[in-house]
């Protein structure tokens, strides 16, 4: 089933869990979220699709976290992500491929686990003072556009297939770059960290 229209995500004051029994989420207007939520579409998982039309925002004066558990099901996000207000921590559990086609905006991003390609399209900011900026584990991993975090800044990734870091995918880290798990990595972008430790 696809949500249309505008959509505020609020569970007052404990978080606010939207699951389905493996069914997949489709979601077709601007969403803004007010209070931290999960997101699993449990065992057999169903596939997350945000359309062009659904920004994906916390409430203005807030920065809400996002956890999502797909399993085998795969997140589309053809829209910006945290461009007005930015998200807290944008959290993958697990999925099979995520793309992000539009800019991501969060105090920090994560991945547990990905069995197939996280591709980053555009552009990527981070925020948060005290953990990583970005912290991925997967399989591959794919970014086309700058990276560019604040505060903590570090960027980890771990990959146990390819990482392409593709010429236009410059980062700019207040933090250290670090990539491990045995896969192959490309590289034609430049990195630079500051404030490294």
């Amino acid at each position: 089933e696809t949500i249309v229209g505008g959509i505020a995500l609020n569970g007052g004051g404990a978080a606010l869990a939207v699951e389905t029994s493996g069914d997949n989420i489709s979601i077709d207007g601007p969403v803004e979220v007010r209070t931290n939520i999960t997101i699993n579409t449990e065992t057999g998982g169903g596939d997350l699709n945000f359309s062009s039309n659904s920004t994906f925002d916390s409430q203005a004066g807030e920065a809400n976290d996002v956890k999502i558990t797909l399993n085998q099901g795969n997140a589309t996000f053809a829209a910006a992500v945290g461009a007005t207000n930015p998200l807290g921590e944008l959290r993958f559990m697990s999925a099979t491929d995520v793309t992000l086609q539009a800019s991501v905006d969060a105090a920090r991003i994560a991945q547990d686990a990905g069995s197939g390609t996280t591709h980053f399209i555009d552009s990527i900011t981070t925020t948060d003072p005290t953990r990583i900026g970005v912290e991925l584990i997967g399989t591959n991993f794919v970014f086309d556009e700058t990276v560019a975090t604040a505060g903590d800044g570090r960027v980890s990734v771990t990959h146990f297939g390819l990482l392409d870091i593709n010429d236009s995918a410059d980062m700019q880290l207040e933090g250290f770059f670090s990539e491990s798990g045995g896969g192959s990595v490309e590289t034609s972008a430049s990195i630079v960290t500051t404030g490294a430790t």
